[in-house]
This record gives C-alpha cells, sequence and structure tokens, in this order.
C-alpha cells in the first residue's frame, strides 16, 4: 500500500478514536463484510476490471458534469463519451468528453 494511502488510513483511524466522527457499527460491520466478500474473488479477471472502470469512469463522469450544472442523462452521457455522437439541445457535450479524457484517457 503506497505510504500516502497509509498516512491517510492513520490520520482517520486517529480522528475516530479522538470522537471527531461517529460510526454506525453496523453499517461498518455490513461494509467490512461485503468488502471481506470481495476479496474471495481477488485478483479479479482483467474483462471484469475493465468494465468496471468503464462503469466508474462513464458515472463519474456523469456526477461530475451534473455538479458542473450539465443537464446531460447518465445514458447520454455514455453516449456521448462511446460514440461521440452529440446530444441534441445540450450544452457542453465537448466539456464532457474533455474531462472524460483528462481523467480517464478516453475519447
Amino acid at each position: 500500500m503506497p505510504k500516502q494511502r497509509e498516512n491517510v488510513k492513520s490520520i482517520g483511524r486517529q480522528e475516530i478514536k479522538q470522537g471527531r466522527y461517529k460510526i454506525n457499527t453496523n453499517l461498518l460491520k455490513s461494509i467490512l463484510g461485503k468488502k471481506r466478500a470481495l476479496d474471495t474473488y481477488r485478483p479479479l479477471p482483467p474483462a471484469i476490471v475493465k468494465k468496471l472502470e468503464e462503469e466508474f469512469s462513464i458515472a463519474w463522469t456523469y456526477n461530475s458534469n451534473a455538479i458542473e450544472g450539465n443537464t446531460l442523462t447518465l445514458q447520454e452521457t455514455e453516449i456521448v463519451l462511446n460514440s461521440g455522437i452529440t446530444i441534441g439541445g445540450k450544452t457542453a457535450i465537448r466539456d464532457v468528453a474533455r474531462f472524460s479524457f483528462f481523467c480517464f484517457g478516453r475519447r
């Protein structure tokens, strides 16, 4: 694990111990149980990793652009990213593609 990531985890643990955050123990147990279940499938097959990366990049691009006021739907964002087809009457389509390329190297 990269040192920077370990430092962030350590700081988070310290803040929890100091009472800065409340922890929903049932939620935490559920998350940890799901992570353990997921870990049994590691390493994931390359095809699954590629599909997850594609879905993540589309969702990330959609949500990031929605925060900025873009009105494209998730499906429209996927069409723009995967085919380059523009959606009539929608603005900032070039920005969607530019953002995705910047973050994920996609065109």
